[in-house]
């Protein structure tokens, strides 16, 4: 007996993602392990959003013992302040891309490429 194949939902069916919303509306506020001034736009890989600053410094800390450059942004969505875990920056999407492929092999980490300006 045969199985029917599975409907794979059409984009038109999906949920839609919520609007993008820039980092830059929220006050300054210092950041940990941020890239050297002037190595601030390019591509970067996302591995977290957490409420809490604390465990993203503790993420920061792990991802520069196993050789990456990690930094913190503060982004504010619907009043509830989020910190971004980020790698880089990078020079191209390839560069980016790779370090995402490692995480996801290496650590089963599930992260995406972003571009900063």
């Amino acid at each position: 007996e045969v199985a029917e194949s599975a409907q794979v939902p059409s984009p038109d069916t999906m949920a839609p993602k919520p609007p993008r919303m820039k980092a830059e509306a929220v006050p300054a506020e210092p950041e940990v392990g941020t890239p050297a001034p002037g190595q601030t736009s390019g591509y970067s890989v996302q591995v977290a959003s957490c409420e809490s600053r604390e465990y993203a410094e503790s993420l920061v800390e792990k991802y520069k013992k196993r050789g990456f450059s990690p930094y913190i942004t503060k982004f504010d969505y619907n009043g509830q302040v989020y910190y971004r875990v980020r790698l880089g920056p990078y020079d191209s999407r390839t560069a980016a891309e790779s370090a995402r492929m490692e995480l996801k092999d290496r650590y089963s980490i599930n992260a995406w490429v972003d571009y900063t300006a």
